[in-house]
């Protein structure tokens, strides 16, 4: 007895025993109260190991040590975290590590943290393990099953790859969200003080979309709207972010679409007689169709994006949406209708450019991919690489990339300047197989090589002098 009593703390069995003014108390080893530093105050100590004993035996939540965990790289994040995959023994999980700030808040968020994903279990949302214990450095929630990714990154690379994959993948994404969605909406969980900074999305091994929701205050004043209502509002905003992270992951930018292109095409199914665009339907879209002009002839793949159609909710709630998907996939959907779109306005007409647009919709019937033959303002045109200016016209250069597209030629413009860097003059030259055939001059890079593509145009004999 003569160690005991002169012991701080000792181990025996599963548990760790520590001499509190000569009292042994015993502490179940799962609990974290062994990361205290030596030497701490004894009434801390005792008011933390409590703690500790009451998280383990009457919230049930299972305490995970920092050393039983390993982290392998961050996976994202949000307001006052971030997230990592990582290893508990041989198990993949996610840990939420909460930044650093005041004990008492931070404590807070990790509370309000665990009692939301408390006791949820459905397959679309991600399931509560652990967590740190209040005695622990740093505060962490883990999550089982850890073999998933950010939803934007397999949807990116979807869009790449595959027009089939890229639309099962997306109805998928719907189904998953909105059924996701449902149950915490049916559990109780207010979503109406909740946005789309408060849920990280991610993809599994199966291809499961996989919701991990952070709470958030409701500011004060603010008002809640009716749960379902304000759960279809969160989940149409999801998708959005979602589906357009997805476009920016692989194309670096973020071009707002206009969804409402479909409602024309049903408003008005024959061809459009404006003379600003026209509406060809052109029967399911699918890998075989979507073998254009621009990857067969030239090499360069479509352009291809999603767009999320937002539905006025009508009968629909997330779990009609979820069962509809859900059954839609059973029956191995993955092909839309398809409609081709032309912009009778735009300058820029590259001979050959396809951009397709994945428009989603809560339904099947409501969704379509809409093929678009110009590329739009401020898009980086893949067939002569020029991103598209909204204000100054193209046709020129168009024109000429046509002729060298038509010819076979290859096609390169040299723009220099000179004068002062805040009013340059600048000179622009093109050449048509590494041989000059036109040059021009002008305030910007961009008028300049406008002008040279006139004057070579002028020189083949397809324009005249004006």
């Amino acid at each position: 007895m003569s160690f005991i009593e002169n012991a701080s703390h000792f181990s025996l069995g599963d548990g760790v025993y520590y001499n509190v003014q000569g009292n042994i108390n015993f502490f179940n080893s799962k609990c974290r109260c062994e990361e205290i530093e030596d030497g701490p105050d004894l009434a801390l100590l005792t008011r933390r190991a409590g703690k500790c004993r009451q998280l383990n035996e009457d919230v049930g939540i299972k305490i995970i040590r920092s050393k039983e965990l390993k982290l392998i790289r961050e996976i994202g994040g949000g307001p006052g975290y971030l997230l990592h995959a990582g290893q508990k023994k041989d198990d993949a999980v996610i840990v939420k590590v909460f930044n650093p700030g005041p004990d008492s808040a931070v404590r807070r968020q990790l509370e309000s943290a665990v009692a939301l994903s408390k006791g949820i279990m459905h397959p679309n949302v991600l399931r509560l393990l652990g967590m740190s214990s209040p005695a622990s450095l740093s505060h962490f929630i883990v999550y089982e099953n850890g073999h998933r990714q950010n939803a934007e990154g397999p949807l990116a690379v979807a869009l790449k790859n595959d027009l089939d994959r890229s639309i099962r993948l997306g109805f998928k994404m719907i189904a998953g969200l909105s059924a996701g969605m449902n149950h915490l909406s049916v559990q109780g969980i207010s979503l109406g003080s909740m946005g789309v900074e408060n849920f990280d999305i991610f993809l599994d091994m199966d291809d499961r979309f996989v919701i991990c929701p952070h709470p958030r205050s409701l500011v004060e004043g603010d008002t809640a709207p009716g749960q379902e209502g304000s759960a279809w509002t969160v989940f149409n905003a999801l998708c959005q972010k979602t589906l357009m992270s997805a476009n920016r992951v692989l194309y670096h930018d973020e071009i707002k679409r206009d969804s409402a292109i479909l409602d024309v095409v049903q408003s008005r199914p024959a061809a459009s007689e404006n003379a600003g665009e026209s509406l060809l339907p052109s029967g399911p879209a699918s890998a075989s169709s979507s073998k254009n002009t621009q990857e067969d002839e030239l090499g360069i793949p479509s352009r291809r994006e999603y767009v999320w159609r937002k539905m006025d909710r009508g009968q629909q709630s997330l779990a009609t949406v979820a069962n509809g998907i859900a059954l839609d996939l059973d029956m191995n959907i993955s092909s839309l209708r398809r409609v081709t779109w032309t912009d009778g306005q735009s300058a820029h007409r590259c001979a050959g450019y396809v951009r397709e647009e994945i428009t989603l919709a809560t339904t099947t019937l409501d969704s379509a991919v809409v093929a678009h033959d110009t590329p739009s303002p401020s898009e980086l045109c893949p067939i002569c690489r020029e991103v598209v200016s909204p204000r100054l016209t193209t046709h020129y250069r168009t024109g000429l990339n046509n002729v060298a597209q038509q010819w076979g030629y290859t096609i390169c413009y040299e723009a220099t300047w000179t004068g002062s860097r805040y009013r340059p003059q600048w000179m622009s030259k093109v050449y048509l197989n590494n041989i000059e055939n036109g040059r021009g001059s002008g305030g910007s890079s961009g008028s300049a090589k406008e002008k040279a593509a006139k004057s070579a145009l002028i020189a083949l004999g397809f324009i005249r002098q004006s």
